[in-house]
């Protein structure tokens, strides 16, 4: 084995470990409480699994950070327990988002809460969020594309053939839970 592939290895391994401690600290603190009523059924499992392999793909701190956030606040709001398909689709969701998807879908919803009060929207979305990003425009095109093959973005086509994203209902539910601090 190369010594750049050790090294990789190491990497992986501290920051595997660093993940799953951090899950486990919180458990310990308290401030996740899983009792052993809750621990019998698969659902809780199942989520702790399933959100430590989606926090060891996180590719920075940030996407870490609102994995994490949305984790600790579905299980706070008993969505886990409740509605855990919603929970599993959400997050599968989320984690198969780059952080600049993630920020351009903040964007959009500040947008559409800026203006939903209007009438008349002279300001598109898309210039709206390479203003706020400094995206260029071209990609900020791109992202919403993906986007809404992700669920988490609709389209709706205008007059003129000009076709108007927004985000879903599905994203609604989601960003009630996601912490926006990296955004702003």
């Amino acid at each position: 084995m190369s010594a750049a592939l050790k090294s990789a290895k190491a990497l992986y391994d501290i920051r595997s470990n660093y993940k799953q401690n951090q899950l486990f600290e919180l458990l310990k603190k308290g401030e996740l409480s899983i009792n052993d009523s809750e621990v019998k059924y698969n659902k809780i499992i199942s989520a702790i699994i399933v959100t430590q392999e989606v926090l060891e793909r996180a590719n920075c701190e940030e996407k870490f950070e609102i994995l994490m956030s949305f984790y600790m606040a579905s299980t706070t709001s008993k969505l886990i327990d409740e509605d855990p398909d919603f929970y599993h689709e959400a997050l599968a969701a989320l984690s198969n988002l780059s952080f600049r998807e993630l920020t351009v879908l903040y964007h959009l919803d500040e947008y559409q809460k800026k203006v939903s009060h209007r009438s008349e929207i002279n300001y598109k979305p898309e210039d709206y969020i390479a203003d706020k990003t400094h995206i260029l425009i071209d990609d900020v095109y791109a992202l919403f594309h993906r986007l809404l093959s992700s669920g988490l973005v609709i389209q709706c086509p205008l007059m003129g053939g000009y076709v108007r994203v927004y985000t879903s209902p599905i994203f609604s539910r989601i960003q009630r839970l996601i912490t926006y601090d990296y955004f702003k």
